[in-house]
């Protein structure tokens, strides 16, 4: 049976964990709110360098599309984003696995953040990878420069991490760093179907314009890793959020039986103090 002390120190250890996962929560909710601003910013980046290509094709027609300029040697890469921290709940399992129903041997493997690197040394551990460390939150591009350089040698490149719905919803999802001649068609197919017409002006470039086309698709490249990163960390920080909120629930109800528990030895202790001191007093009426 559990005593008085190690019921006081189980309600001790149950504030100190109240603690942590308050502290966990605030600070989620203030990243989110950073990384919100990173995902406005990556795609707005997209969408203005689209803009700027589209000028570039109107101004030199025979600019027929960027494979024609493009250096890759490599087929297909697949990547997958967890993270370096646990502490997010289940999505991270759940992006893994997600991830592995599409690894086949004619992908490349590349993992970012150690979490997937244990879970990939959990189910195959000759598997054979290539490993980015990058920071959880805070990223620069000095963190991903050469993740970028190995990318661009590659025709395809899915990547695969945690998508943010809501605060209480995230799902594994795998999206592909298109070209930005597939951004391109996306966009007249969308002002299409909105029916808007745009009148893209023609300009002089400078340099050649295969030159200023390659810049632009390798910078789209970037912006679009950028992009699934911070949307990476936004479901990863809802998902913390939500974790930490089942663990304040179950801290609650294990607070709730302790506390009764508590409540009953110190009733149980009165009472006997009480007949103790009726046992006394009834020795000294007979004696």
């Amino acid at each position: 049976m559990r005593n008085k002390n190690n019921i006081i120190s189980d309600i001790l250890l149950l504030d100190t964990l109240k603690t942590i996962a308050t502290a966990y929560q605030e600070i989620a909710v203030m990243r989110m709110q950073n990384t919100r601003g990173g995902i406005l910013h990556a795609h707005l980046f997209a969408q203005k360098l689209t803009t700027i290509y589209m000028s570039l094709r109107y101004s030199y027609p025979y600019l027929k599309n960027i494979a024609s300029i493009s250096h890759t040697t490599k087929d297909t890469a697949r990547v997958l984003i967890t993270a370096n921290a646990r502490f997010h709940g289940d999505i991270l399992r759940q992006t893994f696995r997600f991830f592995m129903q599409d690894v086949d041997q004619q992908s490349d493997i590349i993992l970012i953040g150690s979490v997937g690197k244990e879970y990939l040394a959990e189910q195959d551990s000759n598997a054979e990878f290539e490993y980015f460390d990058i920071p959880d939150s805070d990223f620069e591009y000095k963190h991903i420069v050469k993740l970028i350089q190995l990318l661009l040698t590659y025709k395809k490149v899915y990547v695969y991490y945690a998508q943010f719905k809501t605060v209480l919803t995230q799902e594994p999802t795998r999206s592909e760093i298109m070209s930005i001649d597939t951004l391109l068609t996306q966009e007249k197919e969308r002002a299409k179907a909105e029916g808007n017409k745009k009148n893209v002006p023609r300009y002089a470039f400078e340099p050649s314009g295969e030159e200023i086309a390659s810049f632009l698709n390798d910078t789209v490249t970037i912006s679009l890793v950028r992009q699934s990163l911070f949307d990476s960390q936004l479901a990863r920080h809802a998902s913390r959020i939500k974790a930490m909120e089942s663990l304040l629930g179950n801290v609650k109800e294990q607070s709730k039986v302790l506390d009764r528990t508590m409540r009953k030895m110190k009733t149980a202790e009165e009472q006997n103090k009480q007949m103790n001191r009726m046992t006394g007093m009834y020795g000294i009426i007979n004696t």
